[in-house]
């Protein structure tokens, strides 16, 4: 081992030699010019004006975005009150005072005992009499306005024919009434 050591500490010497001889150094003639600043120069404009480019398509794109958010915003605004709108009207329509005034205007009389259906056994509880009041002329009238209305042309029931089991029947009442 000692031996490789003395053999490779021999060798270092003598490339180190052999390097410095065919190195010599010489003067360098210094440049007769400057480097071409034309082209860094075009580089660095290009460069500029990519990014200037590149910004003003980014912003533009932002602006869009910007006008369809307040323009859905909007539409959305406008879907949310016509929804409370709807929301109101079908309240109203449930009321049960409302719903009693259009059953009186219709005819319509409050029974004096109702009755009650058990929907478990079917059995009735109470004992059933039959309405008095507004007498057959509000009867009539009313069921004149619920023929009217039922003879108006409807899309749901246009496409429904008399053989359809689905189909509207004449429910009008005899008119010896």
């Amino acid at each position: 081992m000692s031996t490789n050591l003395s053999s490779s500490r021999l060798r270092v010497p003598r490339f180190a030699e052999e390097a410095v001889e065919r190195a010599r150094l010489t003067v360098v003639p210094p440049l007769s010019g400057r480097p071409p600043t034309a082209p860094f120069i075009i580089l660095v404009m290009a460069i500029l004006v990519s990014g200037v480019l590149g910004l003003l398509a980014f912003n533009t794109s932002m602006q869009d975005k910007a006008f369809e958010t307040t323009r859905l915003q909007a539409k959305a605004d406008a879907l949310k009150a016509k929804r409370q709108r709807l929301a109101l009207e079908l309240s109203a329509l449930r009321d049960p005072q409302a719903l009693a005034s259009r059953a009186k205007r219709m005819g319509m009389v409050p029974p004096p005992a109702p009755a009650f259906l058990s929907l478990k056994d079917g059995t009735v509880k109470g004992d059933a009499q039959p309405a008095v009041g507004g007498g057959p002329r509000q009867l009539r009238l009313a069921l004149r306005r619920a023929q009217t209305a039922r003879d108006r042309p409807d899309r749901r029931h246009a496409a429904r024919s008399a053989d359809a089991p689905g189909a509207l029947r004449d429910l009008s009442l005899p008119r010896d009434l």
